[in-house]
Order: C-alpha cells, then structure tokens, then sequence
C-alpha cells in the first residue's frame, strides 16, 4: 500500500486557507462574468451562476467557521 505523509495540522490549516482563498477569486471572477451575461441578456445564465455564487458563499463561511473553531483548540494541544 502506497501512503502519503500526513500532512500536520498548521499545514491544513494553511490549505483551507489557500482553498477559501482560491473560492473568494471564483466570487470575483463570477461577478465579472454575471456583468458580462447581463450585457448579452443572458438570463438563464445569470440565475445559474448566481445559484452558484450562493452555493460558494455557503462554502466559503462554512470553511472559515472550521478553520476559526478547531485551529483556536488545536493551539491548546500537548507539549512535548
């Protein structure tokens, strides 16, 4: 069997960080696209992609409610 290294916990906290971050830069590049359909009067397309704009936006909170709840308790662990 194949294992990767575990990754240790600060280091997974910086990648949900990296991924909050890279989901934050698809809400701008949406807006700009949501202008752009809005311009052709595309409307089927602007309410797909406001749907998910949503659904991003729901993501995005529930990530840094994660990373602001268990990284504040994984500081409190066990010195060697």
């Amino acid at each position: 069997m194949n294992r990767e290294e575990p990754i240790c916990i600060e280091m997974r906290f910086d990648l949900i960080r990296k991924i909050i971050s890279d989901y934050q830069a698809l809400l701008k590049h949406m807006e700009t696209e949501v202008v752009e359909l809005f311009a052709t009067n595309q409307l089927e397309a602007i309410s797909i992609c406001l749907e998910e704009k949503k659904r991003v936006e729901v993501v995005i909170i529930k990530l840094q409610h994660f990373v602001d709840k268990w990284e504040a308790r994984s500081e409190m662990g066990i010195d060697y």
